[in-house]
């Protein structure tokens, strides 16, 4: 786990380098007293609070992607990577924003996602 020290005018915060999370892979940082993980999947970055809507439990770093979704260790709930709602319900994780810029990962934190 690490935490961030690098703030941008914007609001987005450098969390690592592209190269630090291999694909199908993920990434705890804390973010403003904030568990936040971070998936590679097909090229692309999602970040999500760590907690499953589902008991509120902070395992989703524990997960694993199949076929664009994440899956909950927990009771094996799938949430769509680019939207973060749950395949058969309307759970859905809070999802924040990600730039990619110079190799680098940002992660901007949305409260209402």
């Amino acid at each position: 786990m690490q935490t961030t020290q690098v703030n941008l005018n914007d609001g987005y915060i450098k969390v690592c380098k592209t190269e630090e999370i291999p694909e199908n892979s993920c990434k705890i940082f804390f973010l403003d007293d904030k568990e936040i993980v971070v998936f590679k999947n097909n090229g692309n970055f999602f970040a999500f609070d760590n907690n499953c809507p589902h008991q509120n439990s902070p395992v989703l770093s524990q997960g694993f992607i199949e076929d664009d979704y994440l899956v909950c260790p927990n009771h094996l709930f799938m949430f769509n990577l680019e939207t973060g709602k749950m395949k058969t319900t309307g759970l859905k994780l809070r999802k924040h924003s990600v730039l990619l810029e110079d190799g680098s990962i940002f992660v901007k934190l949305n409260s209402d996602t």
